[in-house]
């Protein structure tokens, strides 16, 4: 017998804590694409502060898509 998981208040909750963390990566990204960065920062630093950045917003973006497919396989 298969057992299916229902949508809940928790997977929803999830899916917007994502998206506000989300949201924050986004601006953060940018933030530091617009030249939050101190002066003398070499072109070696701000890459790696833009690529972390941008890393963050993927990551967040991947995980509200998995909760997201979850959702709708249980619909």
């Amino acid at each position: 017998m298969t057992e299916y998981l229902v949508p809940t208040k928790n997977t929803e909750a999830k899916i917007h804590k994502l998206r506000i963390k989300l949201d924050d990566a986004y601006k953060e990204s940018i933030e530091l694409g617009a030249g939050c960065f101190k002066k003398g920062d070499g072109e070696k630093e701000v890459r790696k502060h833009i690529e972390k950045a941008l890393s963050n917003y993927r990551w967040r973006l991947m995980e509200i898509m998995k909760l997201q497919m979850t959702e709708n396989e249980m619909n």
